[in-house]
């Protein structure tokens, strides 16, 4: 497995993170939850980015979506 896909994997955890967390974060009125959505979320982004340089682009946004669903 190349460290594409390890990102890759993780980015897809991470966006169930930020999901969760824009959830909790009320309209962004709590500080906290509010804080770990915008970094997880530019995590994610980056990762899924760095992940599509070297896996095609359906099939790393098929794995990216489909972890974090």
């Amino acid at each position: 497995m190349t460290l594409a896909w390890v990102v890759l994997i993780a980015s897809g955890a991470l966006e169930a993170v930020w999901a969760t967390a824009l959830d909790a974060a009320k309209g962004f009125r709590r500080l906290r939850p509010s804080l770990l959505f915008v970094v997880s979320y530019l995590a994610s982004m980056v990762g899924l980015s760095y992940g599509m340089s070297e896996i095609p682009v359906g099939t790393a946004y098929a794995v990216w979506v489909g972890i974090g669903a």
